[in-house]
């Protein structure tokens, strides 16, 4: 009875670490597709309503705990900027922002095209996590000029 008993705890004490990562895996991989759902989401819309529609990439702010994505309607969109369409918090232990577009944000035009201002914006997000891990994996969202929104995670997980 001892000795499975011993055995169960050597069981134990090796997977514990391994479901450990899994899990924070898990947790980068579906802040990785809230983000993708959002842009596609983003996209739908700007067909719908057959005008612009921008989605901002901002990060964890005094008021807010994590990131958040942002999206708003408007052809050209008004200065300052309405109420939003859609707003996603994400928790903020699981991922942050590496990389944006540059001015954080992207747009959608009527046709459901990525709008890119000249060599300003190159529709790429990069998030990492999970924080306060040693371990630093990234996932990249990318939205081509034609508004394909592809996922792509590492091949090698650390």
């Amino acid at each position: 009875m001892l000795v499975v008993i011993l055995i169960l705890l050597l069981l134990a004490a090796v997977s514990i670490p391994f479901y450990g990562k899994l899990r924070r895996r898990s947790e980068l991989r579906a802040v990785a597709m809230e983000i993708g759902t959002t842009l596609i989401a983003a996209r739908m819309k700007a067909v719908r309503y057959n005008s612009t529609v921008r989605v901002i990439a901002s990060p964890p702010g005094s008021s807010d705990p994590g990131p958040t994505l942002t999206s708003f309607r408007g052809n050209p969109l008004p200065t300052p900027v309405p109420n939003s369409l859609n707003t996603v918090r994400m928790p903020g232990k699981a991922m942050r922002f590496v990389t944006t577009p540059t001015g954080g944000w992207i747009d959608f035009d009527g046709n459901g095209r990525r709008v890119a201002p000249t060599g300003t914006n190159d529709g790429t997000i990069v998030i990492e996590g999970p924080l306060g891990s040693t371990a630093k994996n990234q996932i990249t969202i990318d939205v081509s000029t034609g508004g394909r929104v592809r996922i792509v995670t590492p091949t090698v997980w650390q």
